[in-house]
């Protein structure tokens, strides 16, 4: 059978199909968030497809065994119909084969229309003649549906609609071209026309829509059953518990971590109870462990808020080590970091009993007239200084403690005093204000205590800092003072002016009136050397007991000590009546002690160059006889030889040759004069106690050139410091005098330069001239007239260094001394 037609949609499906976009718009608009709904939908949907698919096979199936009856009927009907035409066709009895067709179609009620059509396609009989004589064309739509198939030449059933909607079957009955139709028929062809007999679809129909009917109710009638039964099994099983875990849930969330989940069952639900109880037991713990942490949180935020303000306002008090600013600034940052309106600080005068006001910060500008000391019995200031311990009022203007008109002045309305300490000690007292009354706490008060004890140290740190620099003050002095009577007494080689000094300078250090210094003589004899004021007898027994091995004395009127070297009592220094009836203290001792230490040291200092002095003099004789013998002895000799025989020229009456030799005689002497002018200058250029060995150099050398008309220069190498002591400075100027004398007398130079400097631990002297020079190998060969050459190198040698000369003939000559600068250190 043909299909149907396009767009003809069963009505069970359709329906169907609506009753599904109502449940999903229901379950979109209405029931989204119910559990049951959504699982009753779940359950629903399913069922309905299954009745819905069951009921559209069950239609489907009627309506194919229908259609196959229908069709079975109209078959029979269409040859009924033919074989009651036979007759009339053999004869060409139109009007009986129409009468036929009218009286078959008005006797059967189900047939609406018959026709029967030749093969060239005209209608020769129709219902009531309707449509007789017509010629159907193959484009008629009513032929597609048969000659579009090409189907075999047999009887054909095929279902369609007409324009109007009437759904009808159409049976279609070819007309076969027997034997007895070959007398008036072709007998080539097989068909000879088609029966078409159409049979009305109303009935099957309608039989069809109440069968569809009939199982849509019963479908549904199925499905709300289903839906009141899942319902009914699911509040009961699932719903209802899952709703009393919500609720339980609710009130867990809000807040009641009492709450537990009742576990009645053991499907999964009852897990789920159970499992959610366990969950609820630990964020129970959680909670109350989350509870614990933050309480630990809260105790560590405000122990660090506690350091961060003890560590600030450390930093701010160490900043600074005087006492009124560090109190300041100290004071103006707890105020700052506490949100305070004032405060003030207070220090202990020692052990007066009374507070002083070092600090205040927002007090009225007169507070420090009123109030600028305190009794430890006065005002609550007082009481915390004497107890030790910090207090608080809460409020001020009911608060016997506040005694003092000042405090009860300010405006402020709660007020707190912790003491200062350190080490256990009550230096002061903090005191803080605020305007609001019961602004402190009690757990207030360990932070406060504890930046008491930070301004406490610091307040200590302060004293001691002044203490120490008072004192350091007070050394320093002394030592200053020590350091000038060291550089007197230093500058001083002689006994006597050495030890008036010592007394002297000391007995003005110390601000004695009265001093005596004493030296030891021979073992049994000691004797008073050097006094300072009008020193008592008493004073003179003290210092000569010293010297006899007493102890040394520190008392208010007198003091002593020793002068000691390498363990052997040298002396004793004594002092008595310190100015302004004070007495003496152990910085004084000191200071005595320091200046008997370098006492010994001038003394033996001057002893030694007492000891030198004689050995330089004595070295000094013998240089002046040897060069008296070599120099001057000679000449005389010389003299007295060439006088001798210009008398014995002119006893022969020789002038001429007497003359001659009376002239030689008077160069020689010149020669002499110069000879003796220059030594006396060389000792007079002497570098002498307290002279400068440069200037004493430079001086000579001036003189030397104006006096032998000879350009002479002292060149010092730059920021070179060279300062010999006495004895090596007398050797190098008689280096430089007697390497200036031979240039003198042997060198005819016009320019003489002495240089100085400092090489490798040395000092180099060089003495260069511009002067005939001569073969140093060949005059060191002759006997006597070296002799100036070798006295210099004994004086470099005396001083551990060396002399090296440098001359050829035409090139001048070039002395060099190098001494080491150790030996001058020593």
């Amino acid at each position: 059978m043909p299909e149907l037609k396009s767009g003809q949609v069963p009505a069970p499906v359709t329906a169907s199909l609506a009753l599904l976009f109502l449940i999903q718009q229901m379950q979109r608009e209405r029931f989204t968030k119910s559990l049951k709904t959504k699982i009753t939908i779940g359950i629903v949907v399913p069922v309905m497809l299954i009745a819905g698919l069951f009921s559209l096979l069950q239609f489907l199936q009627r309506r194919q065994g229908m259609l196959s009856d229908l069709e079975s009927c109209a078959t029979k009907v269409g040859e009924v119909i033919e074989s009651s035409l036979v007759r009339d066709m053999m004869t060409h009895d139109l009007e009986g084969i129409q009468y036929a067709v009218d009286e078959i179609a008005a006797t059967q009620e189900d047939i609406t229309g018959v026709m029967l059509i030749d093969k060239p396609g005209e209608i020769k009989a129709s219902f009531q003649g309707l449509r007789t004589g017509e010629v159907l064309e193959l484009d008629d739509p009513t032929c597609q549906l048969c000659h579009r198939q090409q189907t075999e030449n047999r009887n054909q059933s095929v279902l369609f609609a007409t324009d109007t909607g009437e759904r009808f079957l159409r049976n279609v009955n070819p007309i076969a071209n027997e034997e007895q139709c070959h007398t008036c028929h072709d007998s080539g062809a097989s068909i000879l026309g088609i029966l078409i007999t159409d049979l009305s679809m109303a009935r099957v129909d309608s039989v069809l829509a109440a069968f569809l009917r009939d199982h849509m109710v019963l479908s549904l009638g199925m499905v709300v059953a289903v839906v009141l039964a899942v319902n009914f099994m699911i509040s009961n099983t699932v719903t209802n518990k899952v709703e009393g875990m919500v609720n339980t849930v609710r009130r867990f969330a809000k807040g009641d971590l009492d709450q537990r989940a009742p576990a009645t069952s053991d499907d999964e639900l009852g897990e789920l109870a159970a499992a959610f109880n366990d969950m609820a037991e630990g964020l129970k713990d959680k909670a109350k462990l989350e509870q614990e942490v933050l309480s630990r949180t809260e105790e560590l935020q405000r122990q660090t808020r506690r350091l961060l303000t003890l560590n600030t306002v450390a930093g701010t008090v160490n900043r600074s080590l005087d006492m009124d600013e560090m109190l300041q600034t100290g004071l103006k940052k707890v105020l700052d970091l506490l949100g305070l309106d004032a405060g003030e600080i207070w220090l202990l005068n020692g052990a007066e009993g009374v507070m002083s006001l070092h600090s205040h910060y927002g007090q009225q500008p007169e507070f420090r007239e009123k109030d600028a000391h305190v009794s430890v019995d006065e005002c609550l200031c007082g009481l915390v200084a004497r107890s030790g311990q910090a207090m608080m009022s809460t409020d001020t203007s009911s608060d016997p403690r506040l005694s003092r008109t000042a405090c009860r002045q300010g405006g402020y309305r709660s007020t707190v005093a912790v003491p200062l300490t350190s080490r256990e000690k009550t230096l002061g007292v903090l005191a803080l204000h605020h305007r609001e009354p019961n602004h402190f706490q009690a757990q207030d008060l360990e932070l406060l205590d504890a930046i008491g004890k930070q301004l406490g140290v610091a307040v200590q740190n302060a004293q001691l800092y002044s203490e120490m620099e008072e004192e350091v003050r007070e050394r320093t002095r002394h030592l200053e003072l020590l350091y000038e009577i060291t550089g007197v007494i230093s500058s001083h080689l002689q006994n006597r002016p050495l030890l008036q000094e010592i007394v002297s300078q000391t007995a003005h250090a110390a601000e004695a009136q009265g001093g005596i210094v004493m030296t030891a003589g021979r073992p049994d004899d000691w004797h008073r050397q050097a006094t300072h004021g009008r020193p008592s007898e008493e004073l003179a027994e003290k210092v000569s007991g010293l010297l006899k091995g007493e102890e040394e004395s520190l008392d208010a009127d007198f003091l002593t000590a020793r002068i000691s070297s390498q363990g052997e009592i040298v002396g004793a220094l004594g002092l008595e009546g310190k100015a302004g009836h004070r007495p003496f203290t152990n910085e004084d001792a000191q200071l005595l002690q320091g200046v008997a230490a370098q006492a010994a040291i001038a003394l033996e200092n001057a002893e030694l160059y007492s000891e030198v002095q004689g050995v330089a003099i004595l070295e000094e004789r013998e240089r002046l006889a040897r060069e008296v013998h070599d120099g001057l002895a000679q000449t005389l000799g010389y003299l007295r030889l060439r006088l001798k025989v210009a008398g014995e020229y002119l006893s022969k009456g020789e002038v001429a040759e007497a003359e001659q030799i009376l002239a030689d005689m008077i160069t020689t002497t010149e020669e002499a004069y110069a000879g003796a002018r220059e030594a006396i200058a060389d000792l007079r250029s002497a570098v002498f106690e307290g002279a400068d060995f440069i200037s004493t150099l430079d001086a000579y050398l001036e003189e030397f050139g104006l006096q032998n008309r000879i350009k002479t220069s002292l060149v010092v190498e730059a920021e070179t410091e060279i300062r010999p002591p006495a004895i090596q400075a007398v050797q190098l100027v008689r280096i430089v005098q007697q390497a200036v004398a031979n240039v003198r007398k042997h060198s005819k130079a016009t320019t003489v330069v002495v240089r100085l400097r400092k090489e490798n631990e040395s000092v180099v002297m060089t003495i260069e001239d511009d002067g005939q020079g001569f073969d140093v190998h060949e005059v060191s060969r002759r006997k006597g007239w070296h002799f100036g050459l070798n006295i210099m190198r004994e004086r470099a040698e005396s001083l551990n260094g060396t002399l090296e000369i440098h001359s050829r003939p035409g090139q001048g000559t070039k002395v060099i001394a190098t001494v080491p600068l150790e030996d001058w250190r020593r």
